[in-house]
């Protein structure tokens, strides 16, 4: 099981981060993963920030997680973030 804490968020390297957040999202529970995942949105790397909301498709049905993707949908200042965000509202909303 891919493990991932809040503190990974500041040492991995981007590239490297946004593949274990998606793992990590994929096996972890809503519980475990879903803070981690939302701390990561507020990342400096748009890499880092579109990996965190693919791992939120995952768990949608986390308390908060789907008006948070709406909200990143229209305010990340990525438009390939912005762009993911509006690909898991269309196909899990």
């Amino acid at each position: 099981m891919t493990k991932i804490t809040m503190q990974d968020l500041e040492t991995i390297h981007p590239y490297k981060l946004t593949f274990l957040l998606e793992d990590a999202a994929k096996e972890a529970s809503s519980e475990q993963i879903v803070p981690i995942l939302l701390k990561a949105l507020q990342h400096k790397s748009a890499l880092v920030r579109e990996g965190a909301v693919i791992g939120l498709y995952f768990h949608t049905d986390a308390l908060g997680v789907k008006e948070k993707v709406v909200d990143i949908s229209s305010t990340d200042e990525s438009p390939g973030v912005r762009e993911t965000a509006l690909s898991i509202i269309d196909d899990s909303f």
